[in-house]
């Protein structure tokens, strides 16, 4: 990994095919990443789209997939602009059995020096997988302020 990668391990109380399920899931809104929905079939060469509000966030493909171990993607900011001009950076999962837990592990690669995107998802990896593990151990997704109130106020502005 070069000095610009971004790594981060969690153990979730799972097994590793209730976490393939979680991370493979494009039927619903995912309610542990701010309810945002992947739309993919997560199969090699497929593309991907990370789906939030009727917008999307992120594209990618699926580079390999290897249930209930291995996902890889790339991984591109959709929204024109810098964070967009940055290019495509690669995304991996890596998922063990640890006794009683399931080890995940997410590794980030490919950004450029002093990289928006680097920054943005060193905040947003912690949060999204703190919250999938709240929901796979506790049946409930964590919410934080600054994704949750948007996504109430979009949500109340919806029924309106």
């Amino acid at each position: 990994m070069s000095g610009t990668d971004y790594e981060y391990t969690i153990y979730i109380r799972t097994t590793p095919q209730a976490l393939w399920a979680a991370l493979t899931d494009s039927v619903t809104e995912r309610s542990w990443w701010s309810d945002t929905r992947v739309v993919s079939d997560f199969r090699s060469g497929s593309p991907l789209a990370f789906v939030r509000n009727g917008q999307e966030d992120v594209l990618g493909e699926i580079m390999e997939s290897e249930a209930p171990e291995r996902l890889a993607h790339t991984f591109r900011v959709a929204r024109i602009g810098p964070m967009h001009d940055e290019g495509v950076s690669l995304v991996t999962f890596e998922i063990k059995q640890n006794g009683p837990s399931t080890m995940l592990k997410v590794m980030q690669q490919g950004f450029p020096e002093n990289s928006a995107v680097r920054r943005g998802i060193s905040q947003g990896w912690p949060a999204i997988l703190s919250s999938l593990k709240s929901m796979l151990e506790g049946g409930e997704p964590l919410r934080y302020a600054d994704w949750g109130d948007r996504i109430e106020a979009s949500k109340a502005a919806d029924k309106n």
